[in-house]
C-alpha cells in the first residue's frame, strides 16, 4: 500500500494520497470511511458481501465509489470498458453484486432500460477462460471443486494493467 501511494506521488506530487493497510469488512467500515475525507474510493473487492457492503456505505455517506468487475480469467486487455453497474454484462462478479445489492440493501431491480444506479463499474465483457486442462494434470483432479492457481480461473498481468488504468482514469 505504501509503495503505490509513494507512487502516485512521484507522478503527482499534488495528489494527496491516504493510505488504509486494513480488510474492508463490517468490523472497520466505520474506521475506513469516517476517519478521513474521500474524493473517490477504488474497489477492488472480489468478495460478493463486503464488495456489496462497500458499495452500500459510499452510498449512504455521498462518496463517489469506481468498482471493479471480475478480473479472473480476462485474457483481452483490449476488452476493459467502464458502464453503469445497470449496463454491465457478461461479467459474474457484477451481476452477482447487483443482486445482492438488490437483495440486501434495497436498490431497485427491473431491466435496464430502468433507471441508471450511478456506479461505474470497469469490466471486460469477454468470457472468462480456464487454466487449460492440460497445463494442471495431476491438480485439478487431486481436488474436486476447489479452483487453485492451476485448476481455476487465473489472472493475466496484462489483464489486470488495464484495469487498473481504467479504474484510475474513471475515478479522475
Amino acid at each position: 500500500v505504501d509503495v503505490m501511494a509513494e507512487r502516485v506521488r512521484l507522478i503527482n506530487p499534488d495528489c494527496r494520497v491516504e493510505t488504509v493497510q486494513d480488510f474492508f469488512v463490517q468490523e472497520t467500515e466505520s474506521d475506513i470511511l469516517d476517519s478521513r475525507p474521500f474524493d473517490v474510493v477504488v474497489d477492488a473487492i472480489d468478495g460478493v458481501a463486503n464488495k456489496c457492503r462497500l458499495i452500500y456505505a459510499c452510498r449512504e455517506r455521498r462518496i463517489p465509489i469506481v468498482v471493479s468487475g471480475g478480473l479472473g480469467g480476462k485474457a483481452d486487455p483490449t476488452m476493459f470498458c467502464a458502464d453503469d453497474i445497470t449496463r454491465v454484462h457478461g461479467d459474474g462478479l457484477t451481476r452477482r453484486v447487483r443482486s445482492t445489492l438488490r437483495s440486501r440493501y434495497g436498490f431497485p431491480s427491473g431491466e435496464k432500460s430502468k433507471k441508471r444506479w450511478g456506479i461505474p463499474v470497469v469490466y471486460s465483457p469477454e468470457t472468462p477462460k480456464f487454466v487449460a486442462d492440460e497445463l494442471s494434470e495431476g491438480t485439478a483432479g487431486d481436488s474436486p471443486g476447489r479452483k487453485t492457481c492451476d485448476s481455476g480461473y487465473g489472472t493475466f498481468c496484462p489483464a489486470a494493467g488495464a484495469q487498473g488504468f481504467t479504474l484510475a482514469a474513471c475515478a479522475a
